[in-house]
């Protein structure tokens, strides 16, 4: 997501009016790819107005960032994917990266999981997740050739 972009995700806009804001968790298996993408992702999300929480901790909204390299790392993202629902059993549940990319079919069979979103959806993810219901169930894998530009958020350093 672009610093200055003048539109507003409903997180956001909720934010600004004092509401609560909305908590989401990111699971991350796999690779430093995963790792970077899943925490620019998270800054994003928090520069829309989002509260970043830890996964398995209650929350509006799960993320998994799944890896697809090995057959157990496949089990394990739709193990995590299930976790996610019953965790949180009201909770708008997205599923991205490798794995869903690869076998988005597998991810969409999981009842509770609203959004399939493969690689090159990563970038829209903050305005995906505003637009995203429980109840509903979307599929979006396109082409994994995809501009990565939007991670170049500036890294925060704590400690």
């Amino acid at each position: 997501m672009r610093r200055g972009a003048p539109e507003m995700t409903r997180a956001a806009d909720e934010n600004q009016r004092g509401a609560a804001p909305r908590r989401v968790a990111i699971a991350t298996l796999g690779c430093k790819v995963n790792q970077c993408e899943s925490a620019a992702l998270q800054e994003a999300l928090r520069a829309e107005g989002y509260l970043p929480v830890a996964f398995g901790t209650r929350a509006e909204y799960s993320i998994i960032n799944t890896c697809a390299v090995t057959a157990s790392a496949g089990a394990q993202s739709r193990q995590l994917a299930r976790q996610a629902v019953r965790t949180n059993p009201g909770a708008v549940v997205v599923v991205t990266g490798c794995y869903a990319q690869a076998s988005p079919e597998a991810i969409a069979r999981i009842p509770g999981v609203a959004l399939v979103a493969g690689n090159a959806e990563k970038e829209r993810l903050p305005r995906l997740l505003a637009g995203a219901e429980t109840g509903t169930r979307r599929v979006l894998v396109g082409d994994v050739g995809c501009d990565h530009s939007w991670m170049q958020t500036p890294a925060v350093l704590s400690g």
